[in-house]
């Protein structure tokens, strides 16, 4: 998220972020009952409002945009480990969520309100955040940074060093695939700064991803890929929302003076799966 629901390295969470950095270098296991739903969407998929999307946008965007993506087992739903650990159910469903995840990996979700685990799994977060959303009025007239690239593929692996060291978030080698990004890079061609899109569905798409580089830092950077981001968004007929760590006030600040309003608050859990 965009300087946002990121995870804090206390001990137990330090052991979990390890696991996951495994989780995501490593092909997700299969089991009798996974369906890996690659390459078409899914038949049936119900209608979402826009108040059911922005309750639960991971699980909308799992049923819809993104099912051609999604990991499936009975109501549960997850990323590959190779792009993202955010999963989703409607209702709690923990032990189909089980069959997604392995002994000892971790998915997270985002929901008004999130459900706990039973038996079997150990919570390493639980945190609030606040869901803000793009005022239609917005100008969103800053503009774009000298330089803005589009990034794709070949950029993959710098736009996870960058997402390491700066922890906006969940980030994998292969998030870049959840929508459109761009970067900046500075005099050396090093990525220094990036933004862009992740959860979509009911005629919105998630700003994510957000990061600058320590050394180009108090440039504007975040706010102008930002607005960038949220400019295709609306050119493409969507509506822009995104999620703040609460507590990160500056993050806030910079979002609420491109024109982002507080919509309601949202809960982030990650999970590990007991051995």
């Amino acid at each position: 998220m965009p300087g946002q629901c990121r995870i804090r390295h206390t001990p137990v969470v330090a052991v979990a972020a390890a696991v996951l950095m495994m989780m995501m270098r490593l092909r997700a296991g299969g089991c009798k009952r996974l369906m890996h739903q690659v390459g078409a969407r899914q038949s049936t998929l119900m209608s979402t409002t826009t108040a059911d999307f922005l309750d639960n946008p991971a699980w909308h965007a799992l049923s819809g945009a993104h099912a051609d993506l999604a990991r499936v087992v009975g109501g549960a739903r997850q990323y590959p480990a190779d792009v993202s650990m955010w999963g989703a159910m409607d209702t709690p469903a923990w032990d189909d969520m089980a069959e997604l995840v392995a002994p000892g990996g971790v998915v997270a979700l985002m929901r008004r309100t999130a459900a706990g685990p039973g038996e079997g799994w150990h919570v390493v977060v639980r945190e609030p955040a606040t869901q803000m959303v793009l005022a239609e009025q917005a100008a969103l007239d800053i503009a774009a940074p000298t330089g803005v690239v589009e990034l794709g593929t070949d950029d993959a692996a710098e736009m996870l060093a960058l997402a390491t060291l700066t922890e906006p978030g969940p980030f994998a080698i292969g998030t870049r695939r959840l929508g459109r990004y761009v970067g900046v890079r500075d005099a050396t061609g090093t990525l220094v700064a990036m933004a862009g899109e992740r959860f979509r569905g009911a005629g919105w798409v998630e700003v994510s991803g957000v990061c600058t580089h320590p050394s180009a830092r108090g440039q504007g950077l975040a706010a102008a890929l930002s607005a960038e981001i949220a400019r295709g968004i609306r050119a493409g007929g969507d509506r822009v929302v995104l999620h703040v760590r609460q507590g990160n006030d500056g993050a806030r600040r910079v979002y609420e003076r491109l024109g982002f309003v507080v919509n309601a608050p949202i809960e982030v859990l990650a999970a590990v799966r007991q051995p």
